[in-house]
């Protein structure tokens, strides 16, 4: 691929659109930092760019105003982070009193240039924990124009992507429960609102968790299947876990417990809590029986 075909999205987040306008069907959402690779011999459409992100593949128009020129991740004076809270407000100075111009959702890449400790609103430098404490960060000129942005977010509201499977560990699904409640949106991926697939690719991803974008490659890729076939409602559930997936045709949800699911979804248009069995009789009607239950690898 030419260098010159890398950009990365360089706005907070931006729907991918099924068609060369803002009117169009969203199918997902990138976030700052996101790698993509215009796709070749397609032509610009009128501000309007093809492109495939190399974090899942997924193809689709951006506006060309939403990208910048990829930068290398082997700049010796930056490390690459990810957020993994809901969302981090990015800040004009290293105090908590500074205005807040941006908001990155979790999952956005950020390239950490130094650490700054809190400062209080007399100016005065305060020895603060890594919770008081702010990262600078080196965003690039695009959609905002100018010249390139120095802005400051809370350390601990990030993590060096390299760490992000030894320091969260396996337990993604207290991680998804932090998106309990947010608006269903078909295509959303942010605190914004969100689908059923994204809730499962976000909140993994900030474990180091591989996951696809869409519910069916992720039946298809996550963990191994319990021995179980549903026959239109009458045979029982197995036993089930935190953390099995529960798969529907065009559908997904999460088991918090052995009998509580976190999915979002069009129901409630949340993402919220209930019990599987109430889920799955009322999806029965809409998209049939429950397709699969996968396990993931501990």
């Amino acid at each position: 691929m030419e260098e010159s075909r890398h950009k990365e999205v360089c706005c907070e987040r931006v729907y991918l659109r099924r068609h060369a306008a803002s009117e169009a069907d969203i199918d997902t959402e990138l976030f700052f930092g996101t790698p993509v690779a215009l796709l070749k011999n397609e032509r610009e459409n009128k501000g309007w760019v093809r492109i495939r992100s190399c974090l899942d593949g997924y193809e689709g128009w951006l506006e060309r105003a939403s990208l910048a020129a990829w930068a290398s991740r082997e700049d010796p004076s930056t490390s690459l982070s990810i957020t993994v809270v809901p969302l981090a407000l990015g800040y004009r100075e290293a105090r908590d009193t500074a205005a807040a111009t941006w908001a990155f959702p979790m999952g956005s890449r950020l390239r950490v240039s130094e650490i700054r400790e809190a400062q209080e609103a007399q100016g005065e430098v305060e020895k603060a924990g890594r919770e008081q404490s702010f990262v600078a960060l080196r965003l690039q000129a695009g959609r905002r124009g100018g010249e390139d942005a120095r802005v400051f977010v809370k350390r601990h509201q990030l993590l060096p992507l390299a760490e992000c499977g030894i320091v969260n560990g396996r337990d993604w699904v207290s991680t998804a429960l932090k998106f309990l409640n947010v608006p269903y949106l078909y295509g959303g991926g942010c605190y914004a609102g969100m689908d059923c697939s994204a809730l499962l690719q976000v909140s993994m991803g900030v474990h180091a968790i591989a996951c696809p974008r869409d519910s069916a490659p992720q039946e298809r890729a996550l963990g191994e299947a319990l021995d179980w076939t549903g026959q239109g409602g009458r045979n029982p559930l197995p036993s089930l876990q935190r953390g099995d997936l529960v798969f529907w045709h065009r559908h997904v949800g999460v088991m918090v417990d052995g009998e509580t699911m976190l999915h979002a979804n069009a129901g409630s248009m949340a993402t919220s809590k209930e019990s599987v069995a109430t889920a799955r009789a009322r999806i029965m009607g809409v998209e049939g029986e429950i397709r699969c239950i996968r396990r993931l690898r501990q």
